[in-house]
């Protein structure tokens, strides 16, 4: 049977409850899905993927304790390929949705737009089409399709990419360890390859160089 935006089965990962928790009430409120699961982590999703769980659409928060959401872009676009993951990011999208995108996801949504802008989404890839912001259209096609790598950002790990948003954010390594749930010491160790591969020896040019090249267009 042909999906329609009525009889998909959605899945939220978010570790926020009120969020999971809002759009799942929006979504079977506006008859947008059959069915909404949701999960506060990426290793509850795809134990429940293991499991026979039936899932066509993932909402995907990148930003997760343990698993972190890139890598678990990365266990769905290998191991559950019919799954398609529409990003939600509260980082700078331009930041984020050129490496979701590239990941395989299908689509990503700013957690400061509209809501409803989900139920769009949602109708977009299971048509067979790329949910992106048309804000960002332009930017997001030209570097998917061109695959080339131009800032030192797109050398890092998945975990690394993370962890140095979240040190250009200003996050201490014990407030990130716990988040992520690894050890400080870990964490530590992914933030010296980081600043290696970067170029860069403090934090602070970190975020300098997020601010001036991952915040989002102007």
């Amino acid at each position: 049977m042909t999906k329609t935006i009525a009889n998909v089965k959605i899945a939220i990962v978010d570790d926020h409850p009120i969020l999971r928790e809002g759009i799942s009430h929006l979504l079977l409120e506006n008859q947008v899905a059959e069915d909404v699961a949701a999960y506060s982590t990426a290793e509850e999703f795809l134990a429940a993927l293991e499991q026979g769980t039936e899932i066509d659409v993932c909402l995907l928060d990148i930003a997760l304790p343990g698993m972190g959401g890139f890598e678990a872009l990365h266990e769905l676009t290998n191991r559950f390929p019919n799954v398609k993951v529409i990003v939600l990011t509260a980082q700078p999208a331009s930041a984020v949705a050129v490496r979701s995108l590239r990941a395989g996801a299908k689509g990503f949504i700013s957690k400061g737009q509209d809501p409803r802008s989900v139920f769009t989404a949602i109708d977009t890839v299971v048509g067979g089409g790329r949910a992106i912001d048309p804000e960002y259209l332009d930017l997001v096609l030209s570097a998917v399709d061109d695959g080339t790598e131009r800032l030192p950002h797109e050398s890092l790990s998945n975990r690394e990419y993370e962890i140095m948003m979240r040190l250009a954010e200003g996050q201490a390594l014990q407030s990130i360890a716990e988040d992520l749930n690894i050890s400080p010491k870990t964490v530590s160790t992914y933030r010296r390859r980081t600043l290696e591969k970067m170029g860069f020896s403090r934090n602070s040019q970190l975020t300098e160089y997020v601010l001036r090249y991952l915040r989002p267009p102007t």
